[in-house]
Parts: C-alpha cells; sequence; structure tokens
C-alpha cells in the first residue's frame, strides 16, 4: 500500500473527526510531527501505530489501508448488463470476435500490458 494514500486517508478521517493532528498524536501516544509525516506520506505507521490511529479515529483498520476501487453502483451495473446484452443479440459472428477481442484487450491495459487484437 502506497504510504501517501494511507497519509491521505489518515488525514481526511481526522479532519471528519474534528481532530487536529496534536489531538490526534495525543491519543495515539505520538509526537505531532509524526503525525504530519504520516499524512504527507514521508513516513508509514508500524502496525501498532496505525491501530491506535484507526481506534483514535473511530474508523476501521481497512478504511486506511483496503485497496478500493472505484465501484459503479450495483443498479447501474445491472442497466449496463441489460445494454449490453441487447446489442449483443444483434452482433454477427465476426463482431462478436471483434467484440471479445476489445474486451481481452481492456482486462490488458488495466494489467498495463500492450496486446493487440488477435493475439490475447
Amino acid at each position: 500500500m502506497c504510504q501517501e494514500i494511507i497519509g491521505k486517508r489518515m488525514r481526511k478521517a481526522r479532519i471528519r473527526a474534528g481532530l487536529t493532528q496534536k489531538q490526534l498524536a495525543d491519543k495515539v501516544g505520538v509526537v505531532q510531527n509524526y503525525i504530519g509525516m504520516i499524512e504527507r506520506g514521508v513516513s508509514i505507521p508500524s502496525l501498532p501505530t496505525i491501530i491506535a490511529i484507526s481506534e483514535a479515529l473511530d474508523i476501521k483498520l481497512d478504511s486506511l489501508l483496503k485497496n478500493r476501487k472505484p465501484q459503479v453502483q450495483n443498479n447501474e451495473c445491472i442497466e449496463y448488463r441489460k445494454q449490453i446484452a441487447g446489442k449483443i443479440e444483434t452482433l454477427n459472428k465476426q463482431q462478436l470476435l471483434c467484440m471479445l477481442d476489445t474486451l481481452k484487450c481492456t482486462q490488458c491495459c488495466r494489467q498495463s500490458i500492450l496486446c493487440r487484437p488477435n493475439q490475447v
């Protein structure tokens, strides 16, 4: 996990909790400067410290650590799937193969791998 991301999440949670860096530091048992270093991504806290931070901010530990990807709301996904299914039914074999190649390349791009249709 990128320490900058942890720091940004921690800062956001601290501000939401209405705490200053000094107040959070006092609750966790560290110095204010260290809280600032974590929030700027200069330092990454030890596991016991990050647990103490999550408890002091009254948040779940995974909200600081979990790698979250933006997700489309479930209802939107269902609607998109219906629209795609309707379009697929009208495609011929060649169009379906082209669409499949496109989907495979989309997967490769998400993995930062260059690919070309029919080479996946």
